[in-house]
């Protein structure tokens, strides 16, 4: 004869499949002060980057612009960039599917934005940085540059928005992938205790490969653009 179906199996089913819904709600009410502060700033973002249409001045429309642009692609693809950072940390091989199921099940959904935070400052930022300087430089360089203005202004205002940027870019690395070593408790926390712990330069960690090829890339990058707009 056919066994008794337990009674508390359709209740089991039902919080298994609540499960996902339970783990968006524990991260809204665990969040929900830093959730606050950073809709408010974001709000305010916004707002300026609304009025910013009308400004006269073209370069910092232009650092607008770029600012919110950089950091809204950053931010949207963080849990990409998230998946890619703990697959490269994995000591075994782990397929891209893998990753995600795994991050699902140990983590939830938090561990999908871990260091999201750092990524929204430090990319919103440096982006408005990295245009500015890029338009100011390349407008008002003198001549004797020549063709070789671009490059420059470029290679400049890159080394700038990486030197600003760099902290916040270890911090969100960190948190990703390997918190268990260092427990910041967030991005905020995380500059704090490297500074106190371990002084200023620890937040510069490995910058001079990273600095190297990004202000070369970027440099050639935009000169490139703009010559064949020409």
């Amino acid at each position: 004869p056919p066994k008794p179906q337990n009674p508390k199996t359709p209740i089991l089913n039902f919080k298994i499949k609540l499960m996902p819904v339970m783990s968006v709600v524990n991260f809204l009410h665990f969040y929900r002060k830093r959730i606050l502060l950073n809709t408010l700033a974001a709000s305010g973002f916004f707002a300026v980057c609304s009025r910013a249409r009308k400004w006269e001045n073209e370069t910092l429309r232009m650092g607008v612009a770029g600012s919110m642009a950089h950091g809204t692609v950053e931010a949207g693809f963080h849990f990409v960039d998230t998946v890619n950072i703990k697959s490269k940390a994995s000591e075994v091989h782990t397929e891209t599917m893998t990753m995600v199921r795994k991050i699902w099940a140990q983590e939830g959904v938090t561990g999908f934005g871990k260091g999201i935070g750092a990524a929204v400052y430090g990319n919103y930022s440096s982006g408005f940085i990295y245009f500015v300087l890029y338009k100011y430089l390349k407008t008002n360089m003198p001549d004797y540059f020549g063709n070789l203005r671009m490059v420059v202004a470029g290679f400049f205002a890159e080394t700038v928005a990486i030197i600003f940027k760099f902290p916040f870019d270890l911090i969100k690395c960190r948190l990703q992938s390997v918190n268990y070593i260092f427990k910041y408790n967030d991005w905020s926390h995380g500059l704090r205790k490297e500074f106190r712990n371990n002084g200023f330069w620890s937040l510069y960690q490995g910058v001079f490969p990273y600095l190297l090829t990004y202000t070369t890339f970027t440099a050639l990058q935009f000169s490139i653009y703009e010559h064949i707009l020409k």
